[in-house]
């Protein structure tokens, strides 16, 4: 976690504990080395009934230990704060996920976004124990993307009508310090950024351009931050030798001095004092897990992104209770057409054709809900099947390709779609070589090719909604 100017160190090791006290457990170990006396003690032992692939993945975003001898980690997108004198645990905050929250590489610092003010962030020094918050305008949502050292990053979309939904794409990129002063902002007109992340004290930009025609995808950007090429950094790398096979080692800028390293063996301080606690931390009812090979290989709370990554490693996506939510492969041929078709007087009644796609489709579900009254309240097509359907679960899939959601189809669930013009459809079955598709405005099914249906649904955006069934 930390290195003091005297040699000090306070580290974590965490996962299956192979030995020691806690053998056979799985968890987090707390240890200080001091180097003055040469000793090492536990400060503190975190139990965990979480598999050591589940810890792996969901216990290893923040560490932090701060002078005033407290304990800062996620688990289960909650930030815990635990007192190294008193054991005392409590929740920092709640909700913490790969989209709302980033963290500094030194984990000094956070930032998070305010569940109910979209516009607002909220960075945390947990060193000094002290926030201080962003504000944007009212019709502006903030996105954490990261840090470069203390100073912090983030991004600003337009917030939808019902002030609960913020543009995926960003038109302005601001750097701020610790101080909270603004040092740089990144904005080019008719440019948006789809994506930004930073790495090696640089910001990465992928961004698009806005025609009238669409979106089109453009070169990448990047923001080189102030002070970045001063540093020197000690960097992380590995060579091959025929006798040592893999060597990781570090390699400096400079070459150090020729010493002969000093070789400790530290004594472990051994309190009488109990040091194990277990966190009540909160299962992750939205968490998906790539399995390949039996191991988790990969873990996000987006179906999205979990979904195109077991597809391009040939993997399985599991979700809550260990069920399987997405893997690749399906039968030949299966449509669910007769269903969704509508009476003459439900089309008399239902003229808007969104209202008329989820009309069809909860009655092929015979699911009964106020489609239009939900609709009139502002409710998105997401919301209103999540109500619909209290046994099943509402799956946004967007980013995702028509390949890919045609599992939902194959595992019975209508997918509401919208084409490259932005009308709204039902995916509603497929063979061999098309995709069945139920057209609201004429009330009748078509079949487009498969290739072709994947190219009409890639030119608007790959906007997909289905379900999945208990």
């Amino acid at each position: 976690i930390r290195v003091s100017e005297t040699g000090s160190i306070d580290f974590v090791v965490y996962g299956y504990m192979n030995r020691g006290e806690h053998e056979g457990y799985t968890g987090i170990s707390v240890y200080h080395y001091d180097s003055i006396s040469n000793t090492i003690r536990e400060e503190l032992f975190i139990q965990s009934d979480c598999s050591y692939q589940v810890l792996k993945e969901e216990w290893g975003k923040l560490f932090y230990i701060n002078d005033a001898g407290s304990f800062y980690m996620i688990a289960g997108n909650v930030l815990y704060k635990i007192n190294l004198e008193t054991m005392e645990a409590k929740e920092v905050r709640k909700g913490l996920d790969e989209t709302n929250f980033a963290v500094s590489s030194d984990g000094k610092y956070i930032a998070w976004q305010n569940e109910q003010k979209k516009n607002q962030i909220t960075v945390t020094d947990l060193e000094e124990e002290k926030n201080w918050e962003i504000t944007g305008a009212p019709d502006e949502g903030l996105k954490p993307i990261g840090f470069v050292k203390s100073d912090f990053v983030y991004g600003i979309a337009k917030v939808g009508e019902n002030a609960e939904e913020i543009d995926t794409l960003m038109h302005k990129i601001v750097i701020m310090d610790k101080e909270q002063q603004v040092i740089k902002e990144y904005k080019k007109s008719g440019y948006y950024i789809t994506n930004a992340y930073v790495e090696n004290e640089t910001i990465f930009l992928e961004r698009v351009w806005k025609t009238d025609d669409g979106l089109l995808p453009v070169e990448a950007d990047a923001i080189k931050c102030r002070d970045a090429e001063a540093v020197e950094n000690i960097q992380i790398e590995t060579i091959t030798d025929e006798i040592k096979q893999t060597i990781v080692r570090m390699k400096t800028e400079k070459n150090l001095p020729q010493k002969t390293p000093q070789v400790l063996m530290p004594k472990e301080v051994v309190f009488e004092k109990e040091k194990r606690i277990v966190l009540e931390v909160p299962f992750k009812d939205d968490g998906y897990y790539v399995y390949l090979g039996g191991n988790i290989v990969f873990s996000t709370s987006h179906i999205q992104e979990a979904i195109q990554k077991a597809d391009e490693l040939a993997g399985v996506v599991i979700g809550q209770g260990q069920r399987c939510i997405w893997r690749r492969g399906r039968d030949a041929n299966i449509s669910m057409a007769e269903g969704v078709i509508l009476t003459n007087e439900e089309l008399a009644a239902i003229e808007n054709p969104t209202a008329r796609c989820l009309t069809a489709l909860l009655q092929a579900e015979d699911a009964s809900v106020d489609v239009k009254g939900l609709a009139e309240e502002g409710k998105n097509v997401f919301q209103i099947l999540s109500a619909a359907m209290p046994e099943g679960k509402a799956l946004d899939l967007t980013g995702c390709t028509l390949e890919q959601v045609l599992y939902y189809v194959n595992s019975g669930s209508i997918v509401y779609a919208l084409g490259e013009s932005g009308e709204p459809l039902l995916v509603v079955g497929f063979d061999e070589y098309n995709v069945i598709l139920y057209d609201p405005l004429t009330n009748s099914v078509f079949r487009k090719g498969q290739q072709d249906g994947g190219t009409f649904f890639q030119n608007g955006g790959n906007h997909f909604i289905s379900y999945f069934k208990e």
